[in-house]
């Protein structure tokens, strides 16, 4: 457990870290509570989803990811359509595909063949 603890804290520092968000601790990485983490979760993925209303494309798409695949949030198709449609917006290709894949299978949207294709 307290490798885990160690991998979630660091990890916690860097992911923070890369989107302007302060998470201290000392020197060593075991210092954070379950409750600090949580809490340490919470702000950063409220900085991850500010990034993306500001219009930054990898956020945009790793949010939409996220929805899709229900990845640290309730899976939703209808928010995963719009965030890939923000990205593919801006040339995302990988988002672009989703977004046919999403019109082939109506996930989130409704099925539409020819939009699929486009």
């Amino acid at each position: 457990m307290q490798s885990l603890k160690k991998i979630v804290n660091n990890g916690l520092i860097i992911l923070g870290l890369s989107f302007g968000v302060s998470v201290s601790a000392s020197s060593s990485p075991s210092v954070l509570s379950n409750d600090e983490i949580v809490e340490a979760i919470n702000v950063i993925d409220e900085e991850y989803e500010n990034s993306a209303e500001q219009g930054n494309l990898e956020a945009q798409y790793n949010l939409a990811t996220e929805f899709y695949n229900g990845w640290g949030r309730a899976k939703d198709y209808h928010n995963a359509f719009r965030w890939y449609q923000k990205a593919a917006n801006q040339g995302n290709a990988p988002a672009q595909y989703a977004l046919g894949s999403m019109y082939r299978k109506g996930q989130g949207v409704r099925q539409d063949y020819t939009k699929a294709v486009e």
